[in-house]
């Protein structure tokens, strides 16, 4: 925990939210009413937003720390966002993880975690290759799923998203979130945006040799 880079960001009239450490020790200054939609509430459990002051921080900055329990995992949101409700907290944060998991994709599922050059010039002409690749296999993907719904429902009438839940997830008598956590949901409602598994790549280069035809669509389709 840095204490200065917090405050160096609140003085430049900037924003931050990240997850912190559970140990360290802070005051309560003011409680916040938690503000959640029913669905929510059977997700999370012990939800509490306080604005506090760390101990140890030499600025006696005011910060908002958002806590609350997903099965047993426990997280400490930081914030300097006052304007934001309880949950829009917790939404943003899941949401900013998605930068990581992006970062992810590009070194592990990409292999792009091996740099050819040291030099600055070469990791800038490795990441745009990457990425330009990520793209070309993303709108290849996005194709293959709108041609195979198109060919699966020639009406014009699409069902409701197969990742899109139809209703609040049933929750086990200790809290356990049934067929899907929070943030997995969050992963699969991108499912169609940005996420290209290691297994469709797999499959794609498999692919390759063959016919680009409809039974190809429909291996994509379905991965």
């Amino acid at each position: 925990m840095s204490f200065q880079l917090c405050h160096d960001i609140c003085q430049a009239q900037a924003h931050f939210l990240f997850r912190t450490k559970t140990n360290l020790c802070f005051t309560v200054m003011e409680s916040w009413p938690v503000v959640l939609p029913a669905v929510a509430q059977r997700l999370f459990q012990e939800v509490t937003d306080e604005s506090i002051r760390y101990d140890n921080d030499p600025h006696g900055t005011l910060y908002r720390l958002v806590r609350l329990v997903i099965y047993r995992e426990t997280y400490f949101l930081l914030t300097n966002r006052q304007d934001l409700t309880t949950f829009q907290i917790i939404l943003l944060y899941a949401y900013r993880w998605q930068v990581e998991l992006l970062f992810r994709f590009l070194k592990r599922t990409l292999n792009g975690i091996h740099l050819i050059r040291q030099d600055q010039r070469g990791v800038t002409i490795q990441f745009y290759a990457l990425m330009i690749t990520a793209l070309l296999e993303l709108h290849l993907k996005q194709l293959v799923l709108d041609q195979h719904e198109s060919q699966a429902h020639p009406d014009g009438f699409k069902p409701s998203h197969p990742h899109a839940p139809t209703a609040p997830h049933k929750m086990s008598p200790r809290g356990r979130i049934e067929d899907v956590e929070f943030v997995t949901w969050l992963n699969k409602k991108l499912h169609k945006y940005w996420k290209i598994g290691i297994h469709w790549l797999t499959a794609l280069r498999n692919l390759l040799v063959c016919p680009f035809d409809e039974k190809a669509i429909g291996i994509l389709s379905i991965l």
